[in-house]
């Protein structure tokens, strides 16, 4: 029992650790909970309106189904990558199927969830949500532009446009009439520049693209699954599965680019500046080497650590499929216990 309540604990620690840090975010992006002055003196807060911002319950839902999507990809690629090698028992399908089944059902979560992220950031961020679909002037009949750049003189070159789609996605009900305001819809100094506008339309054509990737990976999972009773063991999937971990934390990091990036240049949207907010003091390169090199560190010594775990591991000869690694011996009474659906 008291085990049980122990991972309870850490799961729900994790979860909103992870929802009181998005909240800061969020609250960057929707500014609420406070009152300024005549002089622009904060003279009264509201913890719960900063905390609950407009922002919050969608940034927080996306981060925390990306958690687990992320997380379910990283794992099943370890698992993939070693069935590649040939390790095919009990353990490897295992592992690999509960991991995957977690991200599998995650990402088309995670689609619908970032689908209506982004209508918010239609309605609330116009300029942002301009960069994001490249889209230099206020107009309707938007397409939906696959790569592509701005350039300085305010036209898109290159790239794969797909006619009305923007407007459509903007809002379904209006379609390709829906009208998308441009990036000139607001002052030059209030907008991000040329060059954030192609990191922030570049990142998120690599989120969805990634995104809609491992989703048809998802869905050949659950094909496979459906019509077959078991997962997938053709190399070309597992190949693939070996690649979703990293594939996931790419799509991720893109992710947060288009949010951060695309904010700019304010690191309080309509109220503070980065470069208002922008530190002189020359200690903070002190304080991020000194955590680099401590994560460089750690994030070795962990897999120094993993590595030798796995040679004594093979080394002992390995496991039959009623154990686990470095877990209790089996009883010599247990009956191997081979589940066909795994196979």
């Amino acid at each position: 029992m008291g085990t049980f309540l122990d991972r309870r604990t850490i799961v729900l620690a994790g979860i909103l650790g992870a929802v009181s840090v998005v909240a800061a975010n969020s609250w960057m992006n929707a500014p609420t909970g406070f009152t300024l002055d005549s002089s622009g003196r904060v003279v009264a807060v509201d913890p719960v309106g900063v905390i609950f911002n407009k922002a919050m319950p969608l940034e927080a839902a996306h981060m925390l189904v990306a958690a687990y999507l992320v997380g379910g990809f990283m794992i099943a690629s370890v698992y993939a990558g070693a069935m590649l090698r040939g390790r095919r028992d009990r353990y490897h399908r295992l592992g690999f199927v509960i991991a995957f089944t977690v991200a599998a059902v995650a990402t088309p979560v995670q689609m619908g969830v970032g689908d209506a992220l982004a209508r918010w950031v239609y309605n609330d961020q116009p300029e942002k949500f301009a960069a994001i679909e490249l889209v230099p002037q206020t107009s309707s009949d938007v397409p939906e532009t696959l790569l592509g750049k701005l350039n300085s003189n305010g036209t898109v070159q290159g790239g794969i446009p797909i006619p009305g789609l923007a407007s459509w996605l903007s809002d379904p009900a209006t379609g390709k009439s829906t009208v998308v305001k441009g990036i000139d819809s607001v002052p030059a100094g209030d907008r991000p520049t040329v060059s954030e506008v192609n990191i922030v339309h570049l990142s998120w054509d690599i989120m969805v693209g990634l995104g809609t990737l491992l989703f048809l990976l998802s869905l050949w999972y659950g094909l496979t699954w459906a019509l077959r009773r078991r997962m997938p063991t053709n190399r070309a999937f597992l190949t693939l599965a070996a690649a979703s971990g990293l594939l996931s934390v790419i799509a991720m990091e893109a992710g947060w680019v288009v949010t951060e990036v695309g904010r700019q240049p304010w690191i309080v949207y309509g109220y503070m500046k980065v470069e208002d907010a922008a530190t002189a003091n020359t200690g903070v390169w002190i304080t991020f080497i000194a955590v680099t090199v401590l994560y460089l560190a750690l994030g070795v010594t962990a897999i120094l650590v993993l590595r030798g775990m796995s040679r004594r591991f093979r080394r002992a000869g390995g496991f039959n499929d009623v154990e686990s690694p470095y877990g209790p011996p089996a009883s010599p009474a247990a009956e191997p216990q081979v589940e066909e659906a795994t196979r």
